[in-house]
């Protein structure tokens, strides 16, 4: 699962980042005033907003992620917040919000709470079962073998199968720093894809340079349980 970070104080050491890696998600840290142009095409399962201080910046902010992520959860935290406060935010688009100082059991608990809300379990499409907990595919009962990077393309494609998602949002995946070799790196990386998922019945798409979709090669109709 993918989170991204941003934090409105540039010289906050975020500890949310560190543990959460430790945790086993894939963390992006969203350069201090690049919220913009860090989501376009995300792919983000959760975005956590991070807030030194209440203030009208925050109802600014969560109206410019919904724009690019409306589908995405998201996490406000802030520092030493009033319930008023917080109901504010969460009025404003938030799935949830925790003041600071807070419990980091109750911080990673409510984050896999946020997690759990965007995907079923288990999605089905043509021959492929991919189980999004495990993070493991399978093709006829067998464990579809995958590297790290190939995971997490597959994973960016499978959250909005049938749909193009951006070439820019994939190179990110793979290497945040992007340019030709990262395009290139893609394209290898998404052709190794394309040969695992044969036998699936199972197509990955190019649009004319634009990014890449999922979806069936027989059929675009795809069953989720």
């Amino acid at each position: 699962m993918q989170v991204l970070i941003f934090s409105s104080d540039s010289g906050r050491d975020d500890a949310s980042a560190r543990t959460l890696r430790n945790q086993g998600y894939e963390v992006v840290e969203a350069p201090q005033g690049d919220l913009e142009q860090t989501l376009v095409g995300a792919t983000h399962d959760l975005i956590i907003l991070n807030f030194d201080r209440p203030g009208p910046e925050i109802v600014t902010t969560l109206t410019r992620v919904r724009e690019h992520a409306p589908i995405a959860s998201i996490l406000i935290l802030l520092t030493g917040s009033s319930a008023d406060q917080r109901v504010r935010a969460l009025d404003a688009g938030a799935d949830d919000c925790l003041s600071r100082p807070f419990d980091a059991i109750e911080f990673h608990a409510r984050v896999r709470a946020l997690l759990r809300r965007g995907h079923d379990d288990v999605i089905q499409i043509g021959g492929l079962t991919w189980n999004w907990q495990h993070r493991q595919g399978e093709v006829a009962a067998k464990p579809l073998a995958l590297s790290r990077n190939e995971t997490m393309l597959i994973e960016a494609l499978l959250k909005s199968p049938s749909q193009i998602v951006p070439m820019e949002s994939l190179v990110r995946q793979i290497e945040a720093g992007g340019g030709p070799l990262a395009n290139n790196r893609l394209y290898v990386y998404i052709s190794r894809l394309r040969k695992k998922l044969v036998a699936a019945d199972v197509r990955i798409r190019s649009a004319s340079g634009l990014g890449y979709s999922i979806d069936i090669a027989t059929s675009p109709s795809l069953v989720t349980r």
